[in-house]
């Protein structure tokens, strides 16, 4: 691989990971980024715990001078040169019980920003040598950091897993290549000790990192699915319009309603031949049309409305609805 090719793919992976998700191209049939992984087994947590469940992060708490102690200590820990990763995550385990939701939100957005300055150099890792080629020989669909751990024979090899795992990463294939991608499903974990708004944010996130929405440019999700998350999204940003992280879901919500009305380049809402509407998809919408009431999601509504344009014509795409739907997105979701 050359340094340039290189360069792009990890470049992609940091926006990516930073959530700087956008609709790309023009107003044709795909608009989409595709977000890539085919890893969907559910992770403990870095030193393998299974994360803390539960209250409202009452029981146990520190006083408020302990507290703020605890959280000094973490930022200070992410300050220090070298991957603290791993020990942030056990510090989290650990404390996680003495903290208010608000102190916990704060350990795990911190931990999230940490892994998303992390990233680059931790990519780099898995493109010196030969490191490329081996994961490539060992490497099966659907294989977990554990399974990939336990595959190795090669010592930096499964050392490198090791630390990614324990990082809170997971691996993710894209063109071929073997990437760490955050694996928000570890800090999914302890979001039940977290401030609403966190908890939100973090399942949204981890929903992307069990099952990605795109692959290959491919919709790997149901419509109906697709349709369910793009919801949630927008649910977020009218309950939590304040969050620190609603720019973020903005994004994401942009990129799941483009999903919603223009499909993938490889699955496409309108065929390329016959230009019919996927039959899956026609029905996923008309279903949570018929479900929901008129007036509660701007979504939805709109989905109603190019519903209704395109079955004026039997659901075909015509130049009359492609407008419409050019118009319809430009308006609401650009």
């Amino acid at each position: 691989m050359t340094n340039l090719k290189k360069s792009k793919l990890i470049t992609a992976l940091i926006l990516s990971a930073a959530l700087t998700l956008s609709a790309c191209g023009d107003k044709s049939e795909t608009k989409n980024n595709d977000t890539n992984t085919v890893q969907e087994n559910t992770p403990s947590a870095p030193n393998g715990n299974s994360g803390k469940a539960g209250n409202n992060g009452a029981a146990g708490e520190e006083s408020e001078a302990a507290q703020d102690q605890l959280v000094a200590e973490f930022d200070a820990l992410l300050q220090q040169e070298g991957n603290k990763l791993p020990e942030a995550f056990e510090f989290i385990e650990k404390h996680v019980d003495s903290l208010t939701p608000e102190r916990v939100s704060h350990l795990l957005l911190s931990v999230e920003d940490a892994q998303i300055a992390a990233l680059g150099g931790l990519a780099d890792r898995f493109y010196e040598g030969d490191t490329q080629e081996k994961i490539g020989k060992i490497f099966e669909i659907g294989d977990s950091l554990d399974e990939l751990i336990g595959k190795a024979t090669d010592e930096k090899l499964k050392a490198l897993f090791t630390e990614t795992k324990n990082s809170g990463y997971q691996l993710d294939p894209t063109e071929g290549m073997f990437n760490p991608d955050p694996d928000y499903r570890v800090a999914a974990a302890y979001a039940d000790k977290a401030t609403g708004d966190v908890k939100d944010y973090l399942q949204l996130k981890a929903k992307e990192s069990g099952e990605r929405s795109l692959r290959d440019a491919a919709l790997v999700i149901g419509w109906d699915e697709l349709l369910t998350r793009a919801l949630a999204a927008e649910n977020f940003t009218k309950q939590y319009p304040d969050s620190k992280r609603i720019k973020e879901v903005k994004a994401m919500l942009t990129n799941y309603t483009t999903t919603v009305f223009y499909g993938a380049n490889n699955t496409p809402l309108f065929g390329y031949d016959n230009k019919q509407m996927e039959p899956d998809a026609q029905k996923a919408y008309e279903s949570a049309l018929k479900e929901t009431a008129s007036g509660s999601s701007p979504l939805l509504d709109d989905l109603k409305a190019f519903m209704d344009e395109a079955a004026k014509n039997k659901y075909k795409l015509t130049e009359s609805l492609e407008h419409f739907r050019s118009e319809l997105v430009k308006l609401n979701y650009e």
